[in-house]
């Protein structure tokens, strides 16, 4: 872009030579091609003035060019990269008249710039490489050093089109003005355009511009306006060897969506509070492909985070390392039908069929670190919330080292993968949650509330959450202690063969217990230990996580003592959906249970009657009543053997 600026300073000394040539009586359009040779040679493109040159008397003496050009890469054939209607350079006329050039100023009226990148990353504005540009003073390569009164540019175009990324940006309707005083004195630069149709203003303030265009240091304050959105930078900045930047940085975007698009870039759908509009400022620093944040203050819609960011480009994928801290952050939004892509949660008809695909994790590499005050989500909220996330060859690996959910706390570790749409896993602890509120969030099952502590690890892989859910496979466990399962009363059932249901019905529990392994989106169960004030249980089934449907037995005990003492235990079977399932006697264990004990009464008879035809003592079992017997008379045998008494 430096020779760019050689090449326009260039064309400029071509255009006052051509002048110092008519106040000489000596022939214009010989002086104007040997400049315009070293011209052509130091940029490695033919510049043409298709309109010939011819002096201007109005509004300021000096000469002008009409349809001024520069050719294009040779590899383009979009026509010139530069073109304008007409260029004026102004100059004294008494300075003149004495061989001396002292220029007032340049206008060039309605240029079009053409800027092209290929996708194999070549670029139209990288020019051939010389350090022999005409100057006007002193010696050596470098811009030269032109001292302008005023410089204007009216009705301008610039046209970027990059064609690997597919991304055409337009600016119409330039106009700049600026003045050069020559050597290192400040220089003032205002723009004004229009970008994809949103107004753009630009104030630009350097220090020592000389120096700058040269590779060197330099302050640099800039002021920009893009619709409604706004940019202040300041600091010191330079461009040789690589491009850096050491300042401070103060941005505001109401619309980051409009912003995007002006700027060629696709707009996100964002739910409120992750960047609808966006407030940032800190300290900002670029050096060769990294840029780093420190100090900062950001806010997205109506949430604040501060810390320390910084981002790498010099590798494969961008790489952002951050370590952030938030007050209370509301993503109320995430739940709410405002229009942001992604899956939706479980609903009464079963989980969501949407789409997921996670290959944007692939896009960068990142260690972020965040404490958060509290996080809400709308249905449910997270108090002191510590988090870091590692993303690493598109595996997101999250280690969750505390969080208060649910009235309790869960630590853990969750991951994410693109491959197969979604590959998601977890092996997470959680203390003291309310069950109510977590099984609404995580499964949409209402029905029991208390508190309890589970662990839990699993994996699972799909397309869509539906595929997600009917793969899962893992191991867990749960303790529940104090609490109630809603729409039936199952100590009612137990004692009465009555399963009282409806809103009002309930079972209050002591205690839950269970271990259960998961296999192919189906939760198994064997274990379950189940005590209320007035029954024991024992419990065994499945539950189809994926289907979102159950199968389970419970085969309770009625406590001795209680009025319902002498009713018959009868297991219950829990089946159908999770919305509304069915409770009822299991006849097939009824029907069992009598029959065992029918079995059992004649086989207690049959050894009474047994026991008392062998004479067995009072207390004595039947076996040893058997074992006496057969010593008996195993003794009067061998006594007639051995020819004794009776």
């Amino acid at each position: 872009m430096r020779r760019f600026l050689f090449a326009v300073a260039g064309i400029v000394l071509v255009l006052a030579l051509a002048l110092v040539a008519v106040a000489a009586l000596l022939p214009s359009d010989r002086i104007a091609a040997l400049a315009l040779a070293r011209v052509e040679q130091a940029t490695g493109r033919k510049i043409a003035f298709n309109g010939g040159l011819h002096l201007s008397f109005y509004p300021t003496f000096g000469i002008a060019a009409d349809q001024v050009e520069m050719a294009n890469a040779p590899w383009s054939d979009q026509g010139p990269m530069l073109s304008a209607e007409k260029v004026r350079v102004g100059v004294h006329l008494m300075p003149l008249l004495s061989g001396n050039i002292r220029i007032t100023g340049i206008t060039i009226e309605n240029p079009t710039i053409l800027l092209e990148r290929l996708a194999d990353g070549r670029d139209n504005w990288t020019l051939a490489p010389s350090d022999s540009l005409p100057a006007t003073t002193g010696g050596g390569g470098g811009v030269p050093d032109l001292v302008l009164d005023n410089v204007q540019i009216r009705g301008g175009t610039i046209d970027y089109n990059d064609y690997g990324a597919g991304r055409n940006i337009r600016l119409a309707d330039l106009s700049i003005d600026t003045a050069l005083p020559g050597g290192d004195q400040p220089v003032d630069l205002r723009a004004a355009a229009r970008l994809s149709g949103q107004a753009l203003s630009a104030d630009l303030h350097l220090a020592k511009p000389n120096t700058f265009l040269n590779g060197g240091a330099s302050d640099i304050a800039l002021a920009a306006k893009l619709g409604k959105a706004s940019l202040d930078l300041k600091g010191a900045a330079q461009t040789d060897p690589d491009v850096t930047f050491t300042g401070t940085i103060g941005l505001n975007m109401p619309d980051t969506a409009a912003t995007m698009t002006a700027l060629g870039l696709s707009a996100p759908s964002l739910p409120k509070g992750l960047g609808r509009g966006v407030k940032l400022s800190g300290n900002l620093g670029w050096a060769g492909n990294k840029a780093t944040l420190t100090k900062s203050a950001l806010a997205l819609d109506m949430n604040a985070i501060s810390g320390d960011m910084s981002l790498a480009l010099d590798k494969d994928r961008p790489n952002l390392t951050a370590t952030l801290a938030a007050g209370d952050l509301d993503l109320t939004s995430l739940r709410e039908d405002n229009g942001a892509s992604g899956p939706t949660g479980p609903t009464t008809e079963g989980w969501s069929k949407d789409p997921i695909d996670l290959g944007g994790l692939s896009a960068i590499d990142a260690s972020v670190r965040l404490r958060a005050k509290s996080i809400d989500l709308g249905s449910s909220k997270f108090g002191a919330t510590a988090l870091a996330a590692n993303l690493k060859d598109g595996k997101l690996n999250t280690d969750i080292n505390e969080l208060a959910a649910y009235g309790g706390s869960v630590t853990g570790t969750v991951t994410a993968t693109g491959k197969n749409g979604a590959t998601v896993g977890g092996n997470l602890v959680a203390s003291g949650v309310a069950l109510q509120s977590l099984f609404a969030d995580t499964i949409g099952f209402k029905r029991i509330t208390g508190a309890g502590d589970m662990q839990i690890a699993f994996t699972g892989t799909g397309h869509s959450l539906d595929q997600i859910m009917h793969s899962l496979n893992g191991t867990g466990s749960f303790d529940f202690t104090k609490g109630e399962i809603l729409g039936v009363d199952l100590i009612s059932l137990f004692k009465n063969f009555d399963p009282a249901k409806g809103a009002a019905a309930k079972t209050i529990f002591d205690s839950i217990t269970a271990s259960f392994d998961i296999k192919k989106g189906v939760l198994n169960n064997v274990d379950m230990n189940f005590r209320a004030p007035l029954a024991t249980a024992a419990g065994s089934g499945t539950v189809g996580i994926g289907d979102r449907v159950l199968d389970y037995l419970i085969t309770p005990q009625i406590l001795p003592g209680d009025t319902g003492k002498g009713a018959i235990s009868v297991p219950v079977r829990i089946s159908g959906s999770w919305a509304s399932p069915s409770i009822r006697p299991d006849l097939s264990g009824i029907a069992k249970a009598k029959a065992d004990a029918a079995a059992k009464k004649l086989e207690d008879k049959a050894k009474a009657k047994l026991s008392e035809k062998l004479g067995a003592g009072t207390g004595q079992s039947t076996q040893d009543t058997l074992k006496q017997k057969a010593a008996k008379e195993l003794g009067k045998g061998l006594k007639g053997l051995l020819g004794g008494g009776n």
